[in-house]
């Protein structure tokens, strides 16, 4: 079948390396499970924590990419759509949260609540936000070295410079730029 989405890395425009660098790990399955994409607002992100989440919940990948055609790539676009989150994908505002018990509950989520085989996928949008919560970035640190095996947190930000240093040396990171 034909392609019609208006997502997958094949719709992104620029960051050429950067991209090439994600598609080589979802392809050779070595994605890690802790990802920070940075960089100015508009810079694609966004949608390629979306691409990455389709890719590593897709049912049948070509070469890493997700088919886009699949019941799970169909499921998690339309909820892209609605809702922000589907069966495998959470996509997940940070800005909006505004105490720690909001990040517990997400902690509780991401780490505590997992079972299954499937991939399950948690995009963190405006990761910088963690900052104005006391505690939150800590956290979010103890956990991630506890991470199931089939769990992926990719944390999106504008200045990584919120970010704790032991977070981010925990985490990939893939920079993206004008």
């Amino acid at each position: 079948g034909q392609k019609m989405s208006r997502y997958g890395f094949d719709t992104v425009v620029g960051n050429l390396i950067t991209i090439r660098l994600i598609k080589r790990a979802l392809k050779n399955g070595t994605f890690p499970q802790f990802s920070i994409l940075t960089g100015p607002y508009g810079t694609g992100k966004s949608t390629n924590a979306k691409n990455i989440a389709l890719a590593l919940t897709c049912r049948n990948t070509v070469n890493g990419e997700a088919c886009m055609c699949c019941s799970s790539c169909r499921a998690s676009i339309d909820a892209f759509e609605k809702t922000g989150q589907s069966l495998d994908i959470k996509i997940v505002n940070l800005g909006k949260f505004s105490k720690k018990g909001d990040m517990n509950t997400l902690i509780d989520d991401i780490f505590v609540l997992q079972n299954g085989t499937r991939n399950k996928v948690y995009i963190l949008e405006e990761a910088h936000a963690l900052d104005q919560i006391p505690g939150a970035q800590t956290a979010l640190l103890e956990e991630i070295d506890r991470m199931p095996p089939n769990t992926y947190v990719i944390m999106c930000t504008t200045d990584e410079r919120a970010l704790l240093d032991e977070l981010k040396s925990r985490a990939t990171k893939f920079s993206f730029g004008r």
